[in-house]
């Protein structure tokens, strides 16, 4: 080790408003022979060069604050000469509002021995300059006592400190009064390490609870591999942010819908360990285009079954057509022969097949609104039988159907077409649970009496009960809540429109009963329908009474259509009944007929669909030559008319296919009717 040397060394301190210390400035020299009293010559023209050229304030005061000496930079900073400055009191070069914190000042000095702060100082010319300084109380040889400091002007650094507070201010409001939510996330880990209040409010959570999960916990498990990938985009810097919509889970797991903008924290130009998360609440936009989309849905469905309507109603005119013509036919074959004649066995299956395809006709029609529902007492369990033959055909033959119909099922007013597809849409809906193609549908018609709601209550107790039950996968509670929505499905795509159960609900409803379904995933499934009894005996339901005999007659019948085969069907079955036909295939050509001789006729029955003129302007131009001539009008699609008839001189409309009955019947009563008027 080396001689020990003195060294003076005068420093200080630079630290900012927060009183960190921030620089340490020092000017050492050596005073290894000073004397005994202090600096030697030499040592004391150095210590004074020192201070003279320093950039910093130096002053000396005493203990009740007149400088006893300055600096150049001091004079050259306050702008007065030095010799105005000494012997000045300290605290007047203070600007107004601090004086009064310059007793404080010297009391920390002569209780610690130092002070260390800040001054804000008034120049010669006005110039407002904040300066740090630090001193201390020193001891004379005498016993005196000054104080001697250093100080620099650190203006500007307070000022951008100032300016710095004031940005993080505006920032923190920003921040937390943000009309969209803001996370901040450690990318490593995906921690939550800041989020805003609107954050927490979109999700339903108290702001402290968000700081203990991970962002991840909060996606909404089928979104997670997008919001992993976009992510894996992000970090390889594929892209510089990205911006995506997916559900965040909320407080007890309810879903949210945001539109979520993801980007990296930026540190000195470089990528941080953070990222920014923004996310807007769009759970009420997504709502509104499931309902768009609903009702999209719908227009196309509505649209979709007017064109089969309208298709369904151009085919009905020409196949009702057909069928009156072959039941014309059928009935005047049976007069043709004995009752007990081999052949009955046959007219009679042809019949039953002529009507069983009425019947389909009007299933179309009614399926496509286009004709109103008919509404009777009858039997279920013929209904339900015979749907469950329609039906399977059309399903693979590893599923089963079990049918159990009691004999003592009530009789229930309803349109036997609307409970046929019901029972329909059941079942195909519980054959389409079994995507394995196998499985087992079992099919329960019985009676039930449920308690009335509440005493003296008119809602029918009795019902007929009908359970349809599969051995498919079953559902879960979220499907079963939806399970009557329209065009709600889980099947994939062609197997529904998601149509069925709604369409089977809305008729049982019109029909004031229930449907309700039972369920769990892996069991299967139950539907069960409830319809009201009807107190009407089942006797008068089943049709096994004998119908009446045709009302036979006597008159002149004008008979026209322009289906040649019908024409001379019904004019054959008229002359049976004892009227005399005269047939016109042409409206023009019977106006011709009735224009030569207006009492000819005594009744017409004219077609509504014909090349020409149709069966309302034949009725309108027979008004105007003989009023009062009645006309019957027929149709194998009624609908289309659409006016008044009564005001066309039209006294019945006769709906095809009719028999022989119907048609004695109309005919018969709308003379009967005339005759009446006329006396």
């Amino acid at each position: 080790m080396g001689p020990l040397r003195k060294v003076l060394v005068l420093a200080a301190e630079s630290a900012n408003d927060t009183r960190l210390v921030t620089e340490l400035r020092a000017l050492g020299y050596e005073v290894t022979h000073a004397g005994p009293h202090g600096l030697t010559p030499s040592d004391a023209d150095l210590y004074r060069d020192l201070v003279e050229n320093s950039y910093d304030l130096i002053c000396t005061h005493d203990i009740e604050g007149r400088l006893l000496s300055v600096n150049a930079a001091a004079e050259k900073a306050l702008g007065y000469p030095r010799d105005t400055l000494v012997g000045r009191h300290l605290q007047d070069l203070l600007v107004p509002e601090t004086r009064h914190l310059f007793d404080a000042y010297l009391a920390e000095i002569l209780e610690q021995g130092s002070a260390h702060g800040v001054m804000r100082m008034c120049s010669a010319d006005g110039q407002i300059c904040d300066w740090e300084y630090h001193n201390s109380e020193r001891r004379l040889p005498d016993g005196g006592r000054i104080i001697r400091g250093l100080a620099h002007d650190v203006t500007e650094q307070l000022r951008a400190s100032r300016e710095l507070r004031a940005s993080e201010q505006r920032f923190r409001a920003l921040f937390e009064q943000a009309a969209v939510g803001v996370a901040y996330i450690d990318t490593p880990t995906g921690k939550l390490l800041e989020v805003n209040h609107k954050c927490a409010q979109i999700l339903g959570y108290a702001d402290e609870d968000l700081a203990s999960l991970s962002f991840e916990q909060l996606l909404h498990p089928p979104d997670l591999p997008l919001y992993e990938q976009r992510m894996g985009q992000l970090l390889q810097g594929e892209v510089p942010e990205f911006v995506v919509e997916l559900r965040l889970l909320g407080q007890g797991g309810t879903s949210v819908w945001v539109a979520l903008s993801v980007s990296p924290l930026l540190r000195g130009g470089a990528r941080s360990s953070r990222h920014m998360a923004i996310m807007q609440d769009i759970s009420q936009r997504k709502l509104a285009e499931q309902q768009r989309e609903m009702l999209e849905a719908q227009l196309r469905q509505a649209q979709k079954m007017e064109a089969i309507g309208t298709l369904a109603g151009g085919i009905a005119h020409d196949f009702n057509n057909l069928l009156t013509t072959m039941l014309a036919n059928l009935e005047l074959a049976r007069l043709d022969v004995e009752p007990s004649h081999v052949v009955t066995a046959s007219l009679d299956a042809a019949e039953a097949a002529a009507r069983r395809a009425t019947d389909l006709v009007r299933q179309i029609l009614m399926f496509s609104r286009k004709q109103p529902a008919r509404r009777a007492a009858i039997a279920l369990a013929p209904v339900v039988a015979d749907s469950v033959r329609l039906l399977r055909a059309s399903l693979p033959a590893a599923i089963a159907i079990e049918l159990h119909l009691e004999d003592e099922a009530p009789v229930v007013l309803a349109d036997s077409t609307q409970i046929h597809q019901v029972v329909m849409n059941l079942c195909t809906n519980a054959w389409q649970a079994m995507r394995s193609e196998r499985g087992r549908i079992d099919i329960w018609l019985d009676a039930v009496v449920m308690p009335a709601p509440r005493p003296g209550a008119e809602k029918p107790t009795r019902f007929a009960r009908l359970r349809v039950e599969d051995t498919g996968e079953g559902m879960d509670a979220r499907t079963l809540e939806r399970i009557f929505e329209p065009f709600f499905t889980t099947k994939t795509a062609g197997r529904g429109s998601g149509l069925g159960l709604s369409v089977a609900h809305g008729i049982v409803k019109e029909h004031g009963g229930t449907i309700t379904a039972r369920s769990r995933t892996g069991e299967g499934s139950v539907f069960e329908v409830l319809i009201p009894a009807t107190d009407t005996a089942a006797a008068e339901v089943t049709g096994e009474s004998a119908p009446s005999s045709p009302l036979f007659g006597y008159g002149r019948v004008l008979y026209i259509d322009d289906e040649k085969a019908l024409a001379a069907a019904v004019s054959r079955m008229l002359e049976s009944l004892g009227y005399s036909v005269t047939v016109c295939h042409s409206g023009d050509d019977a106006i011709a007929r009735v224009r030569e001789n207006c009492q000819s006729f005594d009744v017409v029955l004219t077609d509504l669909s014909m090349p020409g003129l149709s069966g309302i302007d034949v009725a309108r131009e027979l008004m105007r030559l003989r009023p009062g001539l009645p006309v019957i009008l027929t149709s194998g699609y009624a609908d289309r008319i659409g006016q008044d008839l009564a005001a066309l001189g039209i006294c019945l409309r006769l709906d095809k296919p009719f028999d022989r009955r119907a048609l004695s019947e109309a005919v018969s009563g709308v003379l009967r009717h005339a005759v009446r008027a006329a006396g």
